[in-house]
């Protein structure tokens, strides 16, 4: 709120090459325009074009036409407001107390002019197969004056309409501009002869690369099923308990019968205790089996690990590639 009463402030006395206005027609502009700075800052700028428009007719002030050209701005009526903050910049100012406020404006209507003038869209109309005289030519609904047929013409980024008349005929062309964008566009009355339109600011997007399909695998094609590593491993490890098992019990059994009164043949004293000669017996037992099963185990682990099972699956990948989409946004 601080912002609109020292804009209001603004709006106090004319430019010395205005017409002299009186005290009620200044207050109501002063009103007027204030009403229209408060719309511009609350993001209304359709009713800050309307309000600060006619406050700047009634009374034009270096101050109104700075926020009269960005209303405009904003609006997306570009080329219009290049032309306000010309005005703007042209307003003499007299003395008083807000002279130095004025002059700002004039400085800040210069500075956003020509951040402004390059993202201006541009029109050049070529007419083809008809006669000067009696051309008319039409860029949306506003009259191009023959001299300047053919010479870039600035223009409002948006949807145009091209019209081209002659001796009863008419050509016509709808086309899209966009900010900061430069287009040609033909307009021939010569049946033979297409319409076209140029974009010359921003050159077309390269086509998607072609989707390839992959060639698939033969059949006979030899890969290892996902299984198989986990299978192989585990088979080798319990194996090798197994082994291991084996090992110490058949240590152990060596050790019971070292210590028994037995002789190299396995005849043992009378009074052999026969519970010892039993254990011996089931250690040896338990060792054989040890071996015995984790070696088998362990060797079907290692083949499963070496050996490759055949499969006729196959894979295949696709990368797919599209172009990109951009956007613009402009800002004031």
């Amino acid at each position: 709120m601080a912002l609109v009463v020292a804009c209001a402030g603004w709006l106090v006395s004319p430019s010395a090459g205005a017409e002299v206005v009186d005290t009620t027609t200044k207050a109501a502009a002063r009103d007027l325009g204030t009403e229209g700075v408060e719309a511009y800052l609350a993001g209304d700028f359709q009713t800050a074009l309307q309000k600060i428009g006619r406050a700047y007719d009634a009374l034009p002030v270096p101050s109104l036409g700075l926020w009269s050209a960005r209303a405009m701005e904003q609006c997306g009526l570009l080329v219009e407001a290049q032309e306000r903050y010309l005005e703007t910049t042209r307003l003499e100012v007299t003395d008083g107390m807000d002279r130095a406020v004025q002059t700002q404006a004039r400085e800040d209507a210069a500075r956003e002019r020509a951040l402004l003038v390059p993202r201006i869209p541009k029109v050049t109309v070529s007419v083809q197969g008809a006669p000067a005289e009696g051309l008319s030519v039409l860029v949306d609904g506003k009259s191009v004056p023959p001299s300047l047929v053919g010479t870039p013409l600035p223009t409002n980024p948006g949807e145009l309409i091209v019209v081209a008349t002659s001796g009863g005929r008419r050509v016509e062309r709808s086309l899209t501009i966009a900010e900061g964008q430069s287009i040609v566009v033909l307009l021939s009355f010569e049946a033979e002869a297409p319409l076209i339109a140029v974009a010359q600011a921003e050159p077309e997007p390269e086509p998607a690369a072609p989707y390839v399909k992959p060639t698939p695998a033969a059949p006979s094609d030899v890969r290892r099923g996902s299984w198989q590593p986990v299978a192989g491993w585990v088979g080798v490890g319990v194996g090798g308990g197994l082994l291991a098992m084996g090992l110490i019990t058949g240590l152990m059994a060596q050790s019971q019968y070292d210590s028994l009164d037995c002789d190299a043949a396995g005849s043992c004293a009378s009074d052999t205790d026969l519970g010892a000669v039993n254990s011996v017996n089931t250690l040896r037992t338990v060792s054989v089996v040890g071996f015995t099963s984790g070696g088998i185990v362990t060797a079907a682990g290692v083949s499963l690990l070496l050996i490759p099972i055949f499969s006729s699956s196959s894979s295949s990948a696709a990368l797919q590639l599209g172009a990109p989409l951009s956007g613009l946004v402009g800002t004031f």
